[in-house]
């Protein structure tokens, strides 16, 4: 699923739009409403159409997903922002913003979690559903106003089921055929055994979800890859400097230009030799070997393109 929001009418319900991709819970106003403009991540692809605002009272709006999950793993990712934690009238305590759920409209299966710190900030955390489950939070305190990337996994192959949520990865993460290993929160306590066909986007009560809340560039797939598509325009990142066991010195770059570029050598930075180009790994991610770096006591490297 890619969800951009790509709906005319802003200040109306988004699910005037395909009324058949939308389901509800809850109760009041259905007030999921297409808002002008989107939310933008650097180095993620280009946001487009627009975006979804909604807190507060009202009904909990559901994408389905057109499929049903129920093996394997299942990633979402979405830009997400409070613009109004409410303070007052939410009560701040740990509260499910958004879900993967289940068939059934109400079995939450990987829920991000928000609970407020100050007048003006909040913690995200993440938790699966069911008796027993538990949320764990990130200690970072995120302020009213700041866009987040979220990305989440519901792992159907681990018993218990694991549910992870990363806040914010790495632009060097994005588009790998693997996701990053640090920086997430996991849990695994809780129910297994519910499919998953849908993505919440909650309303409730003023004291339950925070006042006001948007939502932009909604994916869900079966691979880290597919839920952080580079964008055509991220620069080139360095990553991956490594020293070899035969001392010969590594390194990778991300080019999502799909241009796969020319590496130059010096020992000096004044004259420079052709070494080569470097091997293509994955879209967009390259890797370079000097194995003569073991022969000099210092070399520099220069990436050209074309």
């Amino acid at each position: 699923l890619y969800e951009p929001f790509d709906y005319p009418g802003t200040g109306s319900p988004v699910s005037s739009n395909t009324p058949a991709n939308w389901a509800y819970g809850g109760s009041g106003a259905n007030d999921l409403n297409v808002a002008p403009g989107s939310l933008l991540w650097p180095g993620l692809a280009a946001s487009t159409g627009n975006s979804v605002t909604n807190g507060g009272v009202g009904l909990g709006v559901r994408r389905l997903l057109g499929i049903n999950l129920g093996s394997g793993v299942v990633y979402f990712s979405a830009l997400f922002r409070i613009n109004d934690l409410g303070y007052g009238a939410w009560n701040g305590a740990a509260s499910q913003a958004g879900a993967l759920t289940a068939t059934d409209n109400s079995g939450f299966r990987l829920q991000v979690m928000v609970k407020s710190n100050s007048p003006s900030g909040y913690g995200i955390g993440v938790q699966k559903g069911g008796t027993g489950s538990t949320p764990t939070f990130d200690t970072t305190e995120r302020r009213a106003g700041e866009t987040v990337l979220l990305v989440g996994k519901y792992d159907f192959t681990a018993m218990p089921n694991t549910v992870s949520l990363w806040i914010n990865p790495a632009l060097a993460t994005f588009g790998a055929a693997t996701e990053p290993t640090t920086g997430l929160l996991a849990q695994s306590s809780g129910t297994d055994g519910f499919v998953i066909d849908r993505f919440n986007i909650r309303q409730n009560t003023a004291a339950s979800v925070p006042a006001a809340m948007q939502w932009d560039e909604l994916r869900v797939g079966l691979s880290w890859a597919s839920v952080t598509p580079l964008s055509s325009e991220a620069p080139t990142l360095l990553t991956g400097l490594t020293r070899l066991t035969n001392a010969a010195f590594q390194f990778a770059y991300i080019n999502a230009s799909g241009q796969a570029g020319t590496v130059y050598i010096s020992t000096n930075l004044i004259n420079w030799t052709l070494s080569g180009t470097a091997t293509q790994i994955t879209a967009g991610r390259y890797q370079f070997t000097d194995p003569e770096a073991a022969n000099y006591p210092r070399r520099f490297y220069k990436l050209r393109s074309p």
